[in-house]
């Protein structure tokens, strides 16, 4: 069985400064479904220093925005992570203000 290919939205990445327990426990996660052979694709604020792609965990992270504006531009972020191919499964990791994932036009079941 081929792997999944999973969207996941959350505000911060475990390499940003203000980074805690939850983006820790985040990247475990889905870093194990990585090592099962799924493609997970992270959509995350940058901080300064930061690159605007890495590959953390076995996680393709893609940065925009920052702390305060990430929400304004991570819908266009996932569709543009999405390529016109359907996600399986879209995360969001709602631990601090709502993206609103069911309102982005990226197909694939969501998980709040």
């Amino acid at each position: 069985m081929a792997g999944l290919r999973l969207l996941v939205a959350n505000w911060l990445d475990r390499e940003n400064p203000q980074a805690g327990g939850a983006e820790e426990h985040l990247h475990q996660m889905f870093g194990r479904l990585a090592e099962r052979g799924h493609e997970v694709h992270l959509v995350t604020s940058g901080f300064p220093g930061a690159s605007r792609t890495a590959f953390l965990d076995g996680l393709h992270v893609h940065r925009v925005g920052r702390r305060y504006t990430f929400g304004l531009f991570a819908a266009g972020l996932g569709l543009r992570v999405a390529g016109g191919r359907p996600f399986d499964v879209v995360v969001e990791d709602l631990n601090k203000v709502p993206l609103f994932t069911p309102t982005w036009r990226v197909s694939g079941p969501r998980l709040l």
